[in-house]
């Protein structure tokens, strides 16, 4: 029996789209020939992005230029 599952990844890069309040995706943002990721989710609340590493404390950060949610 073949227990594994095909996960299909969300890419969003349009800006007018973000998450649900509060869940926790892959933020991707580009700065000239570097990129940097990171766990973070979107608040509705204040209309604000945080980051969601659990070895910090959470912080705003930039809007992501674009991001992934994780699969179902």
């Amino acid at each position: 029996m073949d227990c594994k599952k095909e996960l299909h990844w969300h890419i969003v890069i349009n800006g007018d789209n973000v998450p649900e309040s509060k869940e926790v995706v892959v933020g991707v943002w580009v700065c000239g020939a570097e990129t940097y990721s990171e766990l973070c989710y979107y608040d509705k609340d204040t209309k604000e992005w945080f980051s969601a590493n659990p070895q910090t404390d959470e912080y705003a950060v930039k809007e992501p230029d674009y991001w992934i949610e994780f699969p179902n």
